[in-house]
């Protein structure tokens, strides 16, 4: 799905996830490790007109940012199985507050590929504080381990 196509079907609350950004070393070392294509995620809300996201990234962590940041990826679209006035509060609250998980991702990513390889489950790291995208969406969301993957919280999701 292109951006385009997200700006019009996207409601409140939607949670996106974006392909492998090829120019980038960590999306494409995410897609390595995960074996995914899917290597980011986040939440979509409509404020004055503008499509935005709340999200966790390498760029400052918790943040709020236009949707158009991501036109030029591709993107898949899913509805958030909790309504968007039930997380608005904590995800805006959040922004620029934390910042972005580097040792969460590395952990996310062994962990992921322990299961997925090995059939090896890792235990939740319950103390950290710096989120990783898709543990910042799967902590919103309700969780109990939101140490996932961008393309585990995917299938959760799907």
């Amino acid at each position: 799905m292109n951006y385009s196509d997200v700006r019009a079907t996207a409601q409140d609350g939607d949670v996106f996830f974006l392909h492998v950004d090829k120019k980038n070393i960590l999306s494409r070392l995410t897609a390595f490790v995960t074996k995914s294509k899917i290597t980011h995620a986040g939440f979509l809300f409509w404020y004055q007109g503008r499509l935005l996201v709340a999200e966790s990234t390498t760029h400052g962590g918790s943040r709020i940012a236009t949707a158009s940041h991501y036109a030029d990826r591709e993107f898949e679209l899913v509805k958030a199985p909790r309504q968007w006035e039930f997380i608005v509060e904590a995800a805006l609250t959040r922004s620029g507050e934390s910042t972005y998980g580097w040792l969460s991702a590395a952990y996310i990513g062994v962990k992921h590929w322990l299961l997925v390889h090995a059939n090896i489950a890792l235990p939740q790291i319950k103390s950290n504080k710096a989120k990783a995208c898709s543990e910042y969406v799967a902590e919103l969301l309700g969780y109990e381990d939101p140490d996932i993957s961008p393309q585990m919280l995917y299938a959760r999701l799907t």
